[in-house]
């Protein structure tokens, strides 16, 4: 057979989520509730993520972020395979920002308490 299942190479898929957010882990493990023999943990990058910056599409800023993100973690995974570590399956990496909704260069960032975050979901939903 050229082609093997998932689960005739290996017991359990080791999915490994770079991020530091707990939302982030949670909504993929609930989403992967039902798919057996699947471990989602997740272990920040040691990585200093790029400032946001005003003037530049906050899409190219997130597509950005993710790719250096990736090459963090090919390097982790490099430097873990050098002294014989443990390596997950998979590593998903993965960046949110927030668009200012009348203009795309403008990152609207993490909200500081309750009520800034009420009022950029109330200016977001227009």
């Amino acid at each position: 057979m050229l082609c093997a299942s998932i689960s005739e190479v290996i017991d359990v898929l080791r999915v490994r989520v770079a991020s530091a957010s707990e939302r982030r882990l949670a909504w993929l493990v609930e989403r992967f509730e039902v798919v057996e023999d699947v471990d989602i943990f997740a272990t920040p990058l040691l990585f200093d993520e790029p400032v946001v910056k005003v003037g530049i599409p906050v899409c190219q800023q997130t597509t950005d972020t993710c790719l250096a993100k990736a090459e963090a973690a090919a390097s982790e995974v490099a430097m873990a395979r050098s002294i014989g570590s443990e390596l997950p399956d998979l590593i998903l990496v993965a960046d949110t920002i927030v668009e200012d909704p009348d203009d795309p260069n403008v990152p609207l960032g993490k909200p500081e308490d309750a009520a800034q975050a009420t009022t950029m979901l109330l200016r977001m939903s227009g």
